[in-house]
């Protein structure tokens, strides 16, 4: 093991130890998690994934960084919210301590051919958020979902590439009234686009929701790695406005959970305003358990410590 990565290791895994993930299985997550951070700090390819020549920078300006502050270690890498790029922000991807003011500030000055303003950071919602949360994820264990009472009115089956169409207008319905309900959304959400969709029903991954023997929605679920977590990521989910309000897209994440193998993970990404969705989460048994918070820059005539 370097160095570098023993240094982050032991903290990271203490931080998130309460998680529903075996010690040993949760280390080892935690420990190639770190090998592939740590690569794309030296990493040339990963620099050629950023938008170099627009932004008239070199290609390694995009590694990620290992910056020590007050004998504080921090991983950061430089990202763009919803790939903007008037919208760039630093990524403290795997701190050693709690990010400081004077740590805010001096990772931003590190990183100033970037332009950013604002760092964000990833913590366990088991303590206070003590900054603004840009997007939570939720998490539910299908041992605890398969002891929840199923709504046997609502059922799953595997849709395919003919059902294109009908995937499209209906997700295409329950955006529009859902910026109709909260315009605010409308900048933070989009939908899939055609050649997303199109590749997550090739490979197996759309299912229709059916309620009373009627198709009303579409789940995406989709086998993947999140941060350093293993599962089954919810990458989108719709219900048609006509049939919305009766806890369907809930009853549908149980019904698909109560599938699976007793220790496999559902989880997902939701913006901390999408209040339908945390809803949904929250009633299907699954709980935030990582928060993303925001730290802008502070003025100069704060007084650092």
């Amino acid at each position: 093991m370097s160095d570098v990565k023993a240094v982050f290791l032991s903290p990271f895994v203490a931080h998130w130890q309460h998680l529903p993930v075996a010690c040993e299985r949760l280390t080892q997550w935690i420990s190639d998690y770190l090998d592939e951070q740590l690569s794309w700090c030296h990493d040339e390819q990963f620099g050629a994934l950023f938008p170099f020549q627009q932004l008239d920078l070199p290609q390694d300006f995009f590694l990620q960084r290992v910056i020590d502050v007050d004998g504080i270690q921090y991983l950061t890498g430089p990202r763009f919210v919803n790939q903007q790029l008037d919208a760039p922000f630093v990524d403290i991807i795997a701190p050693c301590g709690p990010p400081s003011e004077r740590a805010v500030k001096a990772i931003l000055a590190n990183w100033q051919g970037l332009n950013a303003t604002r760092v964000r950071y990833c913590s366990a919602t088991i303590t206070p958020a003590l900054h603004p949360i840009d997007q939570q994820l939720y998490l539910g264990q299908a041992s605890e979902m398969i002891a929840a009472q199923a709504d046997t009115t609502v059922f799953l089956t595997g849709a395919n590439i003919t059902d294109k169409q009908w995937c499209r207008a209906l997700l295409d319905d329950a955006y529009q009234q859902l910026f109709k309900r909260q315009p605010e959304l409308q900048k933070r959400l989009h939908a899939l686009s055609d050649d997303e969709l199109e590749e997550h029903l090739q490979d197996g991954e759309v299912c229709r929701i059916h309620w009373c023997q009627q198709a009303v929605g579409v789940l995406i679920v989709q086998a993947c790695s999140y941060q350093f977590l293993h599962g089954l990521s919810v990458i989108d989910k719709a219900i048609a406005p006509a049939f919305q309000g009766q806890h369907l897209s809930a009853k549908a994440q149980l019904a698909y959970m109560q599938q699976l193998a007793s220790d496999a993970l559902l989880f997902g990404t939701i913006d901390g305003r999408n209040e339908a969705s945390i809803q949904s989460a929250l009633q299907a048994g699954r709980m935030p358990v990582l928060r993303y918070c925001w730290m802008d820059e502070p003025s100069n005539s704060s007084n650092i410590q």
